[in-house]
């Protein structure tokens, strides 16, 4: 609580020089100026920050992993879907075992680096470097040889036809060109 001085004006008349003059409130005995008691709020305390001490994070553990052979299937930068990715088997023409995985990178008919994952029946198609795709129910790709098909997925079977035919086949394999165009093999899971 603190005290605040409060003067409260009074008029009076005119003097000839058309200046007002106040006057105090009272008689002229009591000259004293009233005081008023204005409530201001209670200070509320400051915390202040409690330092706590800054952890270090635990060492890494040492791994030592040995030296893998050179790859040359190419990792896609596509979104990872969150439904429905068939997995897949690929295996580099002529190697006796391969890898798993959702991707297949690969050469479309013009050349062009694509990536499709298989969801269901139908392909979700990302263009290198996109961020995002479409669904189609057919691949357009290269054959070893670099010939351009077309597949459609029913199930674990690829029907594939090439460009401009009739009628194709059935198999289980899909044979492409990835992005370095090294022929691989890809089969559903």
């Amino acid at each position: 609580w603190y005290q605040r001085r409060v003067r409260e004006p009074t008029m009076s008349s005119s003097s000839s020089s058309g200046k007002k003059k106040h006057k105090k409130k009272g008689s002229k005995k009591s000259q004293k100026t009233e005081t008023q008691q204005v409530p201001q709020p209670e200070p509320q305390p400051v915390s202040q920050p409690v330092s706590q001490p800054v952890s270090q994070p635990a060492p890494e553990p040492h791994i030592e992993v040995a030296p893998q052979p050179a790859v040359h299937h190419v990792e896609s930068h596509a979104a990872p879907s969150t439904t429905g990715d068939r997995r897949l088997h690929h295996t580099r023409q002529g190697a006796s075992s391969g890898h798993h995985d959702v991707i297949m990178n690969y050469k479309t008919w013009d050349g062009g680096c694509w990536t499709a994952r298989i969801q269901g029946n139908q392909f979700h198609h990302v263009k290198q470097g996109a961020s995002s795709g479409h669904h189609d129910v057919i691949i357009n790709y290269l054959t070893w040889g670099g010939a351009p098909w077309q597949a459609r997925v029913t199930g674990n079977v690829f029907h594939h036809v090439a460009q401009g035919a009739a009628s194709g086949h059935d198999d289980t394999i899909l044979n492409y060109l990835t992005w370095d165009g090294s022929p691989w093999t890809v089969r559903i899971d």
